[in-house]
C-alpha cells in the first residue's frame, strides 16, 4: 500500500526535527524507513533475483560466503542501514533481502543506482567515472585504504568452472587474480606489484625498498598487505617531505 503524499510530507518534516536532535545518522534513517515502510522507498526498486547457477557450498561466487550480511547501501541518493546484503563477485551485482509487513523480496539492486555499500567492515564503491572507464576500470571496488595521497582500491574477481557429476551439471567459482588501483589527483594508477609502486613514486623508491626489506613480517605477508603498507608508507614519506602549510 502506498502512503498518501500528505502523510509522507508530515513524516519528512518530523524526520528533519528528529535528525537535528539525533547523534546517529544510522538511527535516523532506520527510524525513517520503519515509519514509511521499506516497500515505499526507492530501495524496493530492483529486479527479482533468480540464481542462475547450481553451485557447491564451498566454491560459490559471493563475497565471504553465500549468507546475507547486515550492512549499509547508498542507493538512488539515499542511505539505507541494517539491510541484508550479499555481493555477487562473479556478476558484480549487489543482492538485497528485503522484508516488509506485506512481503519478502530478494532483489538485485539496479547497479547504476548503487553509489556504495558496506558488508561488515568492508566498504565497496561503484566506480563509474569517465577517467576510470577510459582505463578499463569500472564496477564495485573495495576501498582498502585512504590517505592524503588518495584512495587504494581492490577489484575482487572470480572465475567459473563447469562441472558434471552423474549427469548433474553444476558450477564452481574460484578466486582469481585481483586488481589493485590508486585514485590519486583524479587519475587511476594500476599497482599490482611492489615494482608498480616504485615506478609510481620514483622519488622515494629507495626508501620504500628499504622499508619493505627491513620488515621481515611484512615481506612474508601476502601481496595485498604489502601493497597496502607501501601505500600508507608512501603517504607518510611524501607528507614529511612536503608538509601542509
Amino acid at each position: 500500500m502506498k502512503i498518501p503524499p500528505i502523510i509522507i510530507a508530515c513524516i519528512f518534516f518530523t524526520s528533519l526535527l528528529y535528525a537535528q536532535n539525533s547523534a546517529s545518522e544510522s538511527n535516523y534513517y532506520t527510524w525513517y524507513d520503519a515509519i514509511v515502510g521499506i516497500e515505499n522507498t526507492p530501495l524496493f526498486n530492483g529486479v527479482e533475483y533468480i540464481e542462475g547457477y547450481k553451485t557447491t557450498r564451498e566454491n560459490h561466487k559471493f563475497f565471504i560466503n553465500q549468507s546475507f550480511y547486515e550492512g549499509r547501501v547508498d542507493y538512488d541518493g539515499q542511505s539505507y542501514y541494517n539491510i541484508s546484503l550479499k555481493y555477487d563477485i562473479y556478476e558484480d551485482e549487489l543482492i538485497a533481502n528485503l522484508e516488509s509487513e506485506a512481503q519478502k523480496s530478494l532483489l538485485q539492486l539496479i547497479k547504476s543506482k548503487v553509489a556504495q555499500f558496506t558488508i561488515g567492515t568492508h566498504t565497496f564503491i561503484n566506480v563509474t567515472d569517465r577517467e576510470a572507464q577510459n582505463n578499463g576500470i569500472e564496477g564495485f571496488h573495495e576501498r582498502l585504504a585512504e590517505n592524503n595521497l588518495g584512495v587504494f582500491y581492490k577489484k575482487h574477481r572470480k572465475r567459473r568452472v563447469k562441472k558434471e557429476d552423474k549427469r548433474i551439471l553444476y558450477f564452481e567459482f574460484f578466486d582469481t587474480k585481483s586488481d589493485y588501483v590508486i585514485l590519486m589527483d583524479g587519475t587511476y594508477h594500476w599497482v599490482n606489484s611492489k615494482n608498480d609502486f616504485y615506478e609510481l613514486f620514483p622519488e622515494i623508491k629507495k626508501e620504500l625498498k628499504s622499508f619493505l626489506n627491513a620488515n621481515d613480517a611484512l615481506r612474508r605477508s601476502d601481496k595485498e598487505q604489502q601493497l597496502k603498507a607501501l601505500f600508507n608508507k608512501a603517504s607518510q614519506m611524501l607528507n614529511a617531505q612536503n608538509p601542509a602549510p
